[in-house]
């Protein structure tokens, strides 16, 4: 049983990666422009060219890549470009109501599928039967 769950941790290392990556490219290639939602459009070039500098926007892809990944491996998310608080904090200020909302989801979901897997084991073929199948 423990080779079991540390062959299984050793296979989230991958996956986990993979799930970095594919934040990281989709947060890169997001259109619009992090700098300019922060200052607005009246803002000069220096605080542009500064915020960017401070962000490390500026850097090379690969580069920022590995400032990501150096954050999220110390559990620094960042900060909001919104809020201008850590990300961490909202994730935590709103993880009570998403887990309220996912618990839910899937008591619906067990009650439904339940309810009609036994009628549909009552009645084979029936019209709930094939809508199930569906």
């Amino acid at each position: 049983m423990l080779a079991f769950l540390g062959r299984r941790l050793l296979l989230a290392i991958p996956t986990l990666f993979g799930v970095l990556v594919v934040v990281f490219l989709l947060l890169y290639v997001a259109p619009g422009d992090p700098v300019m939602a922060m200052v607005g459009e009246r803002a000069d070039e220096e605080t542009i060219a500064r915020l960017r500098a401070e962000l490390r926007l500026d850097d090379p892809i690969h580069v920022q890549f590995g400032h990501y990944i150096a954050g999220v491996a110390r559990g620094d998310l960042g900060r909001s470009y919104v809020t201008n608080r850590p990300i961490l904090g909202d994730i935590l200020d709103r993880f009570p109501n998403t887990l309220q909302l996912a618990v839910s989801a899937m008591l619906l979901a067990a009650a439904l599928g339940i309810t009609i897997g036994v009628l549909s084991a009552r009645h084979p073929g029936g019209w709930l039967d094939r809508a199930g199948l569906a």
